[in-house]
């Protein structure tokens, strides 16, 4: 039989030795170093209560170690690593899931949650502003994704969103290819779609193209149209009210790295006009610090 005594070993040495784990870390207090290597070169049999401690600290089944065949070992162990990798996707613990992923053996399954994870890695990546490394992960995301079957419409959607997303971090919002992506089934709200059409007039110069998409558009948030509201004022040259709302603006939550980023630029434009220029600078410093952070 394949689960012998020193099949069993060499199953353990492997483990082991991929943990770049010694001997006396895996040994543990329950059995000696010696012991140890007397199991991994086929020279001894683990009792249950070692074997159990042994999978424990390896991170793998017991099971894993009784197989019989080759193909059944790698079933065992796809069906461990599935297990354990859903239950970190659902705690968002994605980097643990993609590291699990990654050793497991790859069929659609393993990659299908593998690109999960790096559009989840993304999205915490855009959180921080770290536009270059959140690009990558979009990468790796499209990389494992052409190996799988299982991922949707809305999964691809998703990737081309937060793809254009970051290429319009720090630039007008080109109308043309929002619409295109606006189009396609995607997880991103319905609603920021519509935001980010109401500042492509802006950024063209059509405030009043912009307010009346604004006020027909149902999905804003509060947040949203108080800023909208002071890119009017900023039209109409009226710096001290489009302030006001733009320094309350600045301490919310509720936005992102592009809207964010425009009430640096918008705040540092007012100040200007108003000839504060050490605020101002201020706020250029800001603007500026935001940028460097899109370069991690």
């Amino acid at each position: 039989m394949k689960n012998s005594t020193k099949e069993i070993g060499r199953k353990i040495r492997e483990e082991r030795l991929k943990k770049a784990m010694t001997q006396s870390e895996l040994a543990g207090g329950l059995i000696s170093r010696n012991m140890l290597s007397l199991i991994e070169s086929g020279k001894a049999l683990p009792s249950l209560e070692t074997l159990e401690h042994i999978a424990n600290v390896l991170d793998i089944s017991a099971g894993y170690f009784m197989t019989e065949s080759e193909s059944e070992s790698e079933l065992y162990k796809k069906t461990d690593c599935i297990s354990k990798a859903r239950k970190l996707y659902s705690e968002k613990r994605y980097e643990e899931c993609a590291d699990i992923c990654k050793s497991a053996p790859f069929d659609d399954e393993t990659n299908a949650l593998l690109a999960e994870c790096c559009l989840g890695l993304c999205g915490k990546d855009m959180e921080l502003f770290h536009l270059k490394s959140a690009s990558s992960r979009l990468k790796s995301a499209y990389y494992a994704a052409k190996k799988s079957i299982y991922l949707s419409e809305d999964f691809y959607g998703t990737l081309e969103a937060c793809e254009f997303f970051i290429g319009c971090a720090a630039s007008d919002v080109d109308s043309d290819a929002l619409g295109r992506i606006a189009k396609k089934p995607s997880r991103v709200p319905a609603g920021f779609f519509g935001f980010l059409a109401v500042l492509s007039y802006f950024d063209r110069g059509k405030a009043d193209d912009a307010l009346t998409l604004a006020h027909a558009f149902p999905y804003l948030t509060k947040g949203e149209l108080r800023y909208l509201r002071a890119k009017e004022y900023i039209m109409e040259f009226k710096y001290s009210k489009a302030l006001e709302i733009l320094l309350e603006l600045e301490n919310g939550t509720e936005f992102g790295f592009i809207t964010r980023y425009r009430i640096y630029a918008d705040i540092e434009s007012c100040f200007e006009n108003r000839r504060e220029f050490e605020n101002a600078y201020k706020y250029s410093t800001k603007k500026h610090r935001m940028l460097e952070a899109f370069t991690k």
